[in-house]
């Protein structure tokens, strides 16, 4: 399990009760060694953080090593010295670089850097006598010790900078310091990034030499990372790359030593963690949000059930928060996930019959928590397939591993015994002449029609229809909308090859906002370049047999096309949820017709609506 910052510490940086029921969830799973986070031997850290700044800590972090090994797995503790330049309450750095944002980062006194590395050394001393079976030391993601690694960040001219000996000196003083606190053959693993990908920055060349210093030094493995948080798309790469896209850079390194390699980055499968130990591109692998989606992923593999995991899709959505929001750790297709102790799934006091009206992610999630509890459960479905606005949100070619959730919910779903009603719609009347005793209602959202002259045109589509693969189009497409569903409709479609124009009164820059950080720079930094778009600025006014009219800032235009596809905002559908009102049954709302959202807003309503049945 790679170390993952969570925010569930205490105030003062000690282990809760949440962090306990987080970690043990996921050491029960089979995973062989946990990595805990990065915890802060040297400083105050911040709210959420775990410290190892005095030995009144080291209680408290020994019963959580120790509940986890009782599970089965060994743990390793994760020390980080400094969070450096990204640090936003004292940034500091090897010599004083800011941030490409502006941020001022105060170069570090050369007795802070000895400081440190006395610190450092006391850290992990209390990582050992707390029970873990060995230290990371933290030099990935952009943190102070890349910043010494660094030849962008790292200008200083006293011996800690310069070349490559002055460059590696604090990270190598980390690891003495380490191993003069610890015993001899305590493990140490180094974690930093085979490449930062910024030019003129930290490569792989560097990256192997460092390796093969770590190496000379005693350490035991070296776990290879990817990018910092300048080129966020390598830390944690989101579904646009490919599975396991940093591997390579494991293996460059894997040529270089004779000690242990590990691969992390977008191994969010068995079969692909598989796959880079046979091709031998590292010795171990890690996985990270991969065991936040499904705990159990380990065990799932063991036991050769392989279409029971519940893999993680890389939205870097609820799991991203935790970063720029400092909130407790979550997960979009995993509402368990920090709420183990509050939500375990005990068997309901009396089994209810159970109506759920809706087969996207929040009735289905609905469903299959009210069926693990006991209750018998039917879900309606009006469409001809289970997965409701999954289905067009996973049809872009970037963003087709959406799909694993409906798979997953579909196996749930038969291995539960709900029983599945396709092509059936549900009326107020269904409803009554029913015997059930809750009815959940899941029935999604529709996609907006605006009140334009035209509208009910042939040449015009929904982008909804579109991405569903219900509508053909014509070879000359116009799309019309600024937001997620517009872009991922026009990529969608320049990539079928289709001569396409988005009308939109926003600028490039302002498309998509709703989108995921990552993915949405991914898409307009790689992808939409190659695809043709044009970018037509200005407003619809009149849909017309041959295109569509557009107020831009000389006057009005008619845009041509053969297809004029709008890709407005979803409206909540609400009409049965209305007409149940007065119903004598309980009668639960989830997801989208309660108020158009994203994933984890869906997955989580349906998690608590199966709880509260």
């Amino acid at each position: 399990m790679a170390p993952m910052v969570t925010c569930l510490a205490t105030e003062d940086g000690r282990v809760s009760e949440a962090m306990l029921d987080y970690y043990l969830e996921r050491a029960r799973g089979g995973v062989g060694l946990v990595v805990l986070e990065a915890t802060y031997p040297c400083s105050k850290g911040h709210p959420g953080r775990l410290l190892l700044t005095d030995d009144s800590f080291i209680p408290g972090l020994r019963n959580l090593a120790s509940a986890i090994r009782e599970c089965g797995p060994r743990v390793i503790l994760q020390l980080n010295p400094s969070r450096g330049r990204y640090d936003d309450v004292d940034p500091v750095s090897a010599s004083g670089v800011p941030w490409p944002s502006g941020r001022p980062a105060r170069s570090l006194a050369k007795e802070e850097i000895v400081q440190l590395v006395r610190d450092f050394g006391e850290g992990a001393r209390r990582t050992m006598e707390a029970g873990f079976d060995g230290v990371q030391v933290h030099g990935a993601q952009g943190y102070l010790v890349y910043d010494f690694l660094s030849p962008l960040a790292n200008k200083r001219g006293d011996g800690y900078g310069g070349d490559f000996e002055g460059r590696v000196r604090f990270p190598l003083e980390l690891v003495r310091a380490a191993r003069e606190k610890t015993a001899p053959d305590y493990p140490i693993i180094f974690r930093y990034p085979g490449d930062d990908f910024l030019p003129g920055g930290w490569g792989v060349e560097e990256a192997k030499l460092f390796a093969q210093r770590l190496e000379a030094e005693g350490v035991a493995a070296v776990d290879i990372t990817a990018g910092i948080h300048l080129t966020p798309l390598r830390v944690v790469p989101p579904m646009c790359l490919p599975p396991a896209c940093n591997a390579e850079l494991a293996h460059e390194i894997k040529k270089a030593v004779s000690i242990p390699t590990i691969a992390v980055g977008r191994i969010h499968d068995p079969v692909i963690a598989e796959e880079v130990l046979a091709r031998g591109q590292a010795d171990f692998v890690d996985m990270g949000r991969a065991l936040l989606a499904d705990p159990e992923l380990p065990n799932k593999a063991y036991r050769g059930e392989l279409g029971e995991i519940r893999k993680c899709i890389g939205c870097n959505q609820a799991c991203h928060r935790v970063l720029t929001k400092r909130a407790a750790v979550a997960c979009s297709v995993n509402a368990a996930v920090a709420r183990e102790h509050d939500f375990p799934l005990k068997p309901a006091a009396r089994p209810k019959r159970v109506m759920v009206v809706g087969g996207g992610p929040s009735g289905m999630e609905a469903a299959r928590v009210a069926a693990l509890r006991g209750h018998r459960v039917i879900l309606h479905e009006s469409q001809n397939r289970l997965g409701g606005n999954l289905i067009p949100a996973s049809s872009a070619s970037f963003k087709r591993d959406i799909r694993y959730l409906v798979d997953y919910f579909s196996v749930q779903l038969v291995r539960l015994g709900v029983r599945v009603e396709l092509g059936s719609r549900v009326t107020p009347e269904v409803v009554n002449g029913s015997d059930a005793e809750v009815v959940v209602v899941a029935t999604g959202a529709a996609f907006y029609v605006p009140p334009l002259e035209g509208i009910d045109k042939p040449v015009v589509r929904m982008a909804g229809e579109v991405l569903s693969g219900n509508v053909a189009t014509g070879p000359a497409v116009i799309v019309v909308g600024g937001g997620m569903m517009a872009c991922e409709t026009a990529a969608l479609l320049a990539q079928q090859g289709k001569r396409v124009k988005l009308v939109t009164p926003r600028r490039l820059d302002g498309l998509a906002r709703d989108m995921s950080s990552r993915i949405r720079a991914w898409l307009f930094a790689e992808l939409w370049p190659k695809l043709g778009i044009e970018l037509v600025s200005g407003r619809p006014q009149a849909i017309t047999d041959d295109g569509l009219l557009v107020d831009k800032a000389d006057g009005r235009e008619l845009v041509p096309a053969d297809s004029v596809i709008f890709a407005a905002s979803l409206k909540a559908r609400r009409q049965l949820l209305h007409a149940l009102e007065d119903n004598r049954r309980q009668v639960l709302s989830v997801g989208d017709c309660v108020r158009p959202a994203d994933i984890e807003h869906a997955v989580s309503d349906g998690f608590m609506a199966g709880h509260r049945i």
